[in-house]
């Protein structure tokens, strides 16, 4: 992990960089007494994340952190000695908040909490690109997914589509179900249904997809109300819209 220490005061700086490069798998790659040194470290020294002191001659730590783009900012850990500048330090993102003069133990802790940072950033990069491949390159003849990925805990869990049996809607997520265990996939119900072969997977209502080759039977409840009932023992709900398609496809005419 490589990290940078922007500090103005000489001892508070090479104190700083002391500590810091006592950490496990940690390499201070440079160290400034200034933002304006410290934008151009960032450029040469390609860092994973900074140890910003707040208050500096002229142009302040987190002043220095606001002019960054968010999309290429390394991650920042703010170094200060007064509490009042919390609130405006993670209004910038920051990781973390140390406080002067520095505890160990604390600014270890800091430093899990960027490592955490790096390492999920990477899974979620991992992830994008693993989704994109199986959207790319699983089906010769069509632009369906026949797979989707889902992350579960530190790792990546790939799903044949066949094995699906419904798909419902879950806040910013997809909760896909397949052979006894439900998936969070981060992606739309517009998105999903898009990239998802017709033939296979229809809606049932708003926020639920269903694979027509799980389907077993539908039951017809009081007051106009359907239920899908699938062969994992599944329930699900039919919505009006959605009904005479969902028959159609089943072999019914309504």
């Amino acid at each position: 992990m490589r990290l940078i220490v922007v500090e103005d005061e000489p001892i508070a700086r090479d104190g700083l960089c002391a500590l810091l490069a006592a950490e496990q798998s940690v390499e201070v790659v440079g160290s400034f007494a200034s933002a304006e040194a410290a934008r151009r470290g960032v450029r040469s020294a390609l860092p994973h994340a900074m140890f910003v002191d707040v208050e500096m001659p002229g142009e302040g730590g987190i002043d220095f952190v606001r002019s960054m783009p968010a999309a290429s900012r390394p991650h920042v850990v703010f170094v200060t000695a007064h509490e009042n500048y919390a609130a405006k330090a993670f209004d910038v993102k920051a990781i973390d908040y140390v406080l002067k003069p520095i505890d160990e133990r604390r600014l270890a802790e800091a430093v899990e909490r960027v490592r955490t940072a790096i390492d999920t950033g990477a899974n979620a990069r991992m992830h994008a690109r693993l989704n994109e491949a199986l959207a790319e390159g699983l089906s010769d003849d069509c632009d369906y997914l026949t797979r989707i990925s889902a992350r579960v805990g530190d790792r990546l869990v790939v799903v044949k589509l066949s094995d699906v049996s419904w798909i419902e809607a879950d806040g910013d997520y997809m909760r896909v179900h397949s052979k006894g265990r439900a998936l969070l996939v981060r992606m739309t119900m517009r998105e999903l249904e898009r990239r998802l072969d017709p033939s296979l997977f229809m809606r049932a209502h708003r926020s639920a997809l269903v694979n027509i080759d799980f389907v077993t039977g539908v039951e017809l409840l009081p007051h106009g109300e359907h239920v899908g009932m699938l062969r994992d023992g599944a329930r699900v709900r039919i919505g009006r819209t959605y009904r005479s398609a969902l028959f159609e496809a089943l072999g019914e005419r309504t």
